[in-house]
């Protein structure tokens, strides 16, 4: 399992309060926009709340809210 490195990340709530990620900013990156969310779901283990599978760049990606701070896991 790869460190959390905590992004900033601009998201839409619709009125019933799902969460749907529109961008993403890593530490010392532009922003990066979201193609589409393909996946949420809560997160198993640790402390992470939950879990969405994003495209980004056409390439699919882990993006976790843990309910108050977003984050992406450090890949080897």
């Amino acid at each position: 399992m790869g460190r959390r490195i905590y992004v900033k990340v601009t998201a839409a709530f619709d009125a019933l309060g799902a969460v749907t990620p529109l961008t993403v900013q890593k530490p010392e990156e532009e922003p990066v926009a979201i193609s589409r969310a393909l996946e949420s779901r809560r997160a198993v283990g640790g402390r992470a709340g939950f879990r969405f599978t994003v495209a980004v760049k056409e390439t699919a990606e882990q993006l976790y809210f843990d309910g108050s701070r977003w984050f992406v896991k450090e890949r080897a």
